[in-house]
């Protein structure tokens, strides 16, 4: 088959692109007939004027009719041949241009026809100065073109300037497809996400082979496989060498006349795997409609759904701007031949979109959307159809399975593939009673309220509930997306409707709204987003009518529930709140969503959930980074009117938006998919941002209350670096000018001094402000200061540990600046002392955050006769913050002045009278010594317990740890006792008994409380007596039982002789079993179950072991299966289930216990596998199975990715069945289960991403 003639050729040649493009053709027609080549430069286009050789190749084979080797080529398109052949031929054979002639084959190429070339070449070759000559004329190029058809079919359609019938070179192909107006499409359009499928092609044809490509579309496929090669690396290579073709008898005759060509085809019907014989490569372009039953995995690739962030990064670097390529994205879902209508490269109407076609799809079109499991949805279906559902389920089977279907199935769930597209295909043949009955339609899933509402919304805890509505929410988005579609729709005359489009969708909205209750809201949260976006004026308005209603229902919504559980459900309000956001990114919806906004921030809210109103009004306002399309003028002048209705709330939302401390982040936000899709969003400039943020502290200034909250709030703004000193100075004057209203106010000097002491102790720090500042905040606050020392000083003993400006800890030791804190501290209490007395000082302590603390610094100089008024004190004073200081004098006293000073103290007392106080002052004591229980012998009985039941442990010296231990034994302080014991496990020897008591006692008390500190404890306690030769066995794994859950968090349960005894020994597995399972004897069943409750937690626990379990019986660290003990081990473990009357549940947990064995590249072992055949038992083998699913745990996998971890896992129990399958058949049964179980997970989960990845 010749395309192209020596004529054609020759008549090229007088053309003024021939020059430019005849070494391009011979770089093409070398590629396509030579492989075998280590170098080849062939400069052409605008680069053939530069010097040199036209061509240089060096090629072990042999190149149509030049030999192996170097050869140099010279090209001329001349019309006398020869004068060029002996101009080209003299200057290179006096010059060589350091290539050896001797070894060099010379090229002569003329695209003329040269009669006497022959003869010129047998002359040059008398003179020996080349190794060979060879001159390639329009008949030679013929004949090579012949061997080429790919490079032939080029050269016709650049000579003819049209396509040869179907049949094209790649280039020509896409420049025709993907050309546009001022813009052409990238071959990336059609491989993101589509990478693997794309390195199978370069695989496939890599050898001769046959390769389906299904999509959508034939189309499309087609595309795919001609954006692959000119995407590949080797594109120079593979380009010469493929052809498209569109016709059979083409495609045949090709195939009988070339060899090793790439055929791209959508020749449909026939198959042509005889061609690899050819040496050919046959890339088949199909689409959904074509069923390949005996295609293997390897021959066909069903190519994904396209990546949605690819797909917008390919058009917009193929000339289309984000935005458009956003809403291309979303209005095609990513179908290539949509995305060609929707750009006008194909002008061709679909054949479902005909009139005679269309109408039977205007149901589907209509609902958009429908699972055909749900009876409601079959419902709808069937009233908007006017038809039974499975009638017109018939109708709808022929366009599914369609080249270029406007409609998919995945699984049961059906919907349109372009819902905007259809829709605008469909929407002049929707007739007035198609209306009525989809209005009809939104009326009934918009009624189908959940029975469970109420309760559901009162909900705080996980609780799984059982679906009581009638229709699915994905019908229900689909109808209100529909709802979307026409409101949009401009002209009323494109639809049959009496009114405007979006004037009837208002009015189904407002009645649908206007008789909405509670329940209605809740029921139908899911589609709150799509009903505000079908109708946002309706919805806005039915809120604010709402909102000044009494018993308002938007406002139960935003009322929280209290405490929720952390799995528990979330907020009533969250889905409402969302759509607000969605509506305010428009610019005519921004003011009155933002005062529905400023409304709902009135509502009380303490929860520590991120999704309130205030924070959403902070994300659309976000100076930075508004979550908006309003401009910066737009919002600022809402600002300022929501500033003049909600004072209070827009003071609350300044305060964020210049927050930039804590709110240096922004949550984005979504916009309405449809309605906003041709907005932009502008990028905020640095002026703007500049600009926004003086206006706002304007307005922060003016909605100031001067409350003390406010006051605050304006003083943690005022050092913010972010604010430039013109607004930082405005802030400062502001609370200057007000200050005679909050002098000596307790909280607002505290957030003065704080500012103080950060920017003075970290001046060097970037965001440190200037020392003139500082130097101003100082005087303000010298301004501020209470006149009374009492209320002066309170700052200081706030919290226990506190910054103070005039010390700097950063330059001091730890114990220097604890030492420089006590003398500051004890100074401001001699001063109150001085003013006050020592009555100062208790009242002092009574109005502190840290009483404790007054009493610590109190003590720093205190005498004999100070620890004695404080005593004093104690006789007459017993609240709380008394309690407290003197507990904090006394601790500090002790360990400033020694015990011995303290016990001389009380000992010249009156005992009698002080003996119900002076607990206090020795059981505070920081160091825990014999001194002082030497000293308490002398009192009463009553008082040595009152003593020993108080005592508060401190510092205890290792040979008084053990007596200690005992005593608080001995006054059942058995929590204390455990601390002593964990403190010096490691430091001095206490005896295993006393530490087992100690455990016994403190795990029988009734009021025992296991807090997070002594849990740790337990567990180390445990897991040394674990190590102890001396330790009793049965107590040991008593321990280890019940605290089993805190050893497996603290440590190995694995290494504990609890894990030992179970599975090494069959009687104490039984024991776990018989608590887990129930009889098979009634009798004893009944009773099992009447204490069923009673046992809830130790079966709870007993369930966690075996569950958790993670070995085998008899098999060692190196995976070593001691067979005879295993063996035996489950025959004595059957034996004692029988008698049990449980041989069920022993036959489970034998069965999960062989699961355990690791999987080792060798898995499955041979012991395990026969034991498993020679047993052949129903309840052995669901328990293995059950151990091997749950051996995996939980997974996790970025968002989209689909069933690959399961695609994996089924590919690996096929390998394991495969291992077995010829010597344990019902091993290899098991994990082909296991195979197709996963499989059949991997591709639900592919279909459900399907699904998923259309939504975006």
């Amino acid at each position: 088959m010749k395309w192209i003639t020596s004529t054609t050729i020759k008549q090229w040649a007088d053309t003024r692109s021939a020059q430019g493009l005849l070494p391009e053709l011979i770089l093409r027609l070398i590629r396509a007939t030579s492989t075998n080549r280590s170098n080849i430069r062939f400069p052409n286009g605008d680069a053939v004027h530069l010097t040199g050789w036209d061509g240089v190749v060096e090629s072990a084979d042999a190149i149509f009719n030049i030999s192996p080797g170097i050869s140099l080529w010279e090209c001329g398109v001349n019309a006398n041949p020869l004068q060029k052949a002996n101009e080209d031929y003299n200057k290179r054979t006096k010059d060589p241009l350091k290539y050896d002639k001797a070894s060099a084959t010379f090229v002569f190429v003329t695209p003329r026809i040269w009669d006497k070339a022959t003869e010129w070449v047998q002359d040059k070759k008398q003179s020996k100065e080349w190794k060979d000559i060879v001159v390639i004329t329009a008949v030679e190029l013929e004949d090579w073109l012949s061997m080429c058809p790919a490079v032939a079919l080029w050269l016709a359609e650049i000579i003819s300037g049209r396509s040869i019938k179907k049949a094209y070179d790649i280039e020509s192909y896409w420049n025709k497809w993907a050309s546009g107006y001022n813009f052409k499409l990238k071959p990336s359009i059609l491989l993101g996400g589509r990478e693997k499928e794309q390195q199978t092609i370069y695989n496939r044809i890599s050898t001769p082979s046959v390769t389906l490509i299904q999509s959508m579309a034939q189309s499309e496929s087609l595309a795919f496989a001609a954006a692959c090669i000119l995407e590949s690396p080797d594109k120079c290579n593979l380009l010469p060498k493929c052809i498209i073709v569109e016709d059979e008898n083409t495609l045949e005759q090709l195939i009988a006349e070339y060899r090793d060509i790439i055929f791209i085809v959508k020749v449909k019907h026939k198959s042509y795997t005889y061609a690899t014989e050819y040496g050919h490569h046959v890339i088949y372009a199909a689409s959904v409609a074509e069923v390949f039953n005996n295609a293997s995995d390897t021959e066909l690739l069903k190519l994904p759904l396209l990546d949605r962030d690819k797909f917008i990064d390919s058009l917009v670097e193929s000339g289309i701007n984000k935005k458009r390529a956003e809403q291309l994205s979303q209005e095609t879902v990513r179908n290539i031949t949509i995305l060609r209508r929707s750009l006008k490269l194909d002008f061709t109407c679909p054949e479902w979109a005909k009139p005679e076609n269309i109408k039977d799809l205007i149901p589907a079109i209509l609902v958009a959307r429908w699972k055909d499991n749900i009876e409601g949805d079959k419902e709808i279906i069937s009233l908007i159809a006017n038809e039974k559902y499975d009638s017109y389920i018939k109708k709808l089977q022929r366009w599914a399975h369609q080249d270029d279907s406007p409609i998919i199935n995945i699984d049961g769930k059906w919907r349109i593939y372009s819902p905007y597209e259809a829709f605008g295909y469909a929407a002049r043949y929707i007739t007035h009673n198609d209306f009525e009955n989809y209005k009809e339609a939104i009326n009934r899933i918009t009624s189908d309220n959940d029975p469970d509402a109420i309760e559901k919304m009162k909900a705080t805890k996980l609780r799984i509930w059982k679906s009581k509505q009638r229709y699915s929410s994905w019908i229900k988005e689909g109808v209100f997306q529909t709802a979307i579609m026409i409101s949009l729709s401009e002209k009323k005359e494109c639809l049959n409707l009496s009114t405007l489009p979006s004037l009837w969708i208002d009015s189904i909205i407002d009645n649908l709204l206007s008789n909405s209750s509670i329940e209605w809201w809740f029921s139908n949260k899911n589609i709150l987003g799509a009903v505000a976006e079908a109708s946002p004026k309706s919805y806005i308005e039915f809120i604010q009518k709402d909102l000044l209603k009494e018993n308002s229902t938007i406002k139960q919504l935003f009322t929280p529930k209290g405490l929720v559980d952390f799995w528990g459900p979330h907020e009533n309000y969250i889905e409402v709140l969302f759509s607000l956001q969605m509506l305010s990114w428009s610019e005519e919806w921004l003011l009155p969503v933002s005062c529905i906004l400023a409304e709902l921030c009135k509502i009380k809210n303490e929860t520590n959930i991120e999704n309130k109103p205030i924070e959403a009004l902070y994300e659309a306002y976000a100076l930075w980074c508004p979550q908006t399309y309003a401009n910066t003028q737009q919002r600022l002048l809402i600002l300022q009117t929501l500033s003049r209705k909600y004072p209070n709330q827009s003071f609350n939302l300044y305060y964020k938006l210049l927050n930039t401390r804590e709110n240096s982040t922004v949550v984005c936000t979504h916009p309405m998919r449809w309605r906003c899709c041709n907005y932009t969003k502008a990028n905020i400039t640095y002026g703007e941002l500049y600009d926004s943020i003086k206006c706002v502290c304007k307005l922060i200034v003016s909605a100031c209350n001067n409350s003390e909250e406010h006051i605050c709030k304006i003083i943690e703004l005022a050092h913010l670096k972010s604010l430039d000193k013109e607004c930082r100075a405005q802030l400062f004057n502001h609370v200057c000018k007000n200050k005679s209203a909050f002098k000596g106010n307790y909280e607002i000097t505290n957030s003065i001094r704080d500012i103080v002491y950060r920017h003075k102790t970290y001046s060097e720090q970037e965001w440190a402000l200037p020392k003139e500042e500082i130097h101003n905040w100082e005087v303000l606050l010298i301004e501020l200061e209470p006149d009374n020392l009492l209320e002066k000083y309170r700052w200081i003993f706030k919290e226990y540990h506190i910054e103070i400006p005039e010390i700097d800890r950063k330059e001091l030791k730890w114990e220097d600046f604890l030492e420089q804190t006590y003398k500051y501290k004890n100074k401001a209490l001699m001063e109150i002392e001085k003013a006050y007395g020592f009555n100062g000082i208790y009242s002092f302590a009574q109005t502190v955050g840290c009483p404790y603390e007054v009493g610590e610094s109190y003590a720093y100089t205190a005498n004999d006769e100070t620890y004695k008024k404080v005593l004093n004190l104690l006789l007459t004073e017993q609240g709380s913050p008394i309690i407290d200081f003197s507990k904090g004098f006394f601790s500090y006293y002790t360990f400033h002045n020694g015990v011995k000073n303290v016990i001389s103290i009380i000992e010249s007392l009156d005992i009698t009278k002080y003996e119900s106080i002076l607990t206090i002052p020795l059981t505070v004591a920081s160091c825990n010594c014999r001194e002082i229980w030497n000293f308490i012998k002398t009192f009463s009985m009553n008082f040595q317990d009152e003593y020993w039941t108080k005592i508060v442990i401190g510092l205890i010296h290792n040979e008084d740890a053990i007596f200690l231990i005992e005593k608080l034994n001995e006054h059942k302080r058995f929590d204390n006792a455990i601390e002593v014991i964990s403190r010096f496990l490691k430091k001095i020897s206490i005896p295993t008994n006393l530490i087992e008591e100690t455990m016994i006692s403190y795990l029988s008390s009734p009021n025992k409380n296991i807090i997070n500190s002594t849990q740790y404890d337990l567990a180390q306690i445990v897991l040394f007596l674990d190590k102890q030769e001396d330790a009793n066995l049965q107590t040991l794994l008593y321990f280890e039982l019940i605290l089993y859950r805190l050893i497996e968090q603290y440590g190995n349960i694995n290494e504990t002789q609890f894990v030992k005894e179970i599975m090494s020994n069959p009687y104490s597995m039984m024991n776990i079993i018989d608590e887990i399972y129930l009889s098979s004897n009634e009798n004893i069943r009944e009773k099992e179950l009447e204490q069923i409750e009673k046992r809830q937690k130790s079966w709870a626990l007993y369930y966690h072991i075996l569950s958790e379990l993670r070995q085998v019986p008899f098999v060692d660290k190196n995976n070593h299966i001691d067979v005879d003990k295993l063996n035996n081990y489950i025959h004595q473990l059957q034996k004692l289930g029988k008698a049990k009357n449980k041989i069920e549940g022993v036959n489970t947990v034998i069965g999960e216990l062989l699961g355990n064995y690791p999987e080792t590249e060798d898995y499955p072992p041979l012991p395990i596998c026969d034991i498993i055949e020679n047993q052949n038992n129903a309840d052995i083998i669901s328990g293995f199975k059950t151990r091997i699913y749950n051996k995996r745990g939980v997974t996790s996998r970025p968002a989209l990715e689909g069933g690959s971890l399961e695609h994996r896992e089924s590919q690996k129990y096929k390998k394991y069945a495969d291992r077995v399958r010829y010597t344990h058949p019902i091993v290899c049964r098991i994990f082909d289960d296991l195979s197709n179980d996963y499989r059949y997970m991997a591709e639900s989960e592919d279909k459900r991403v399907k699904i998923e990845k259309m939504e975006f």
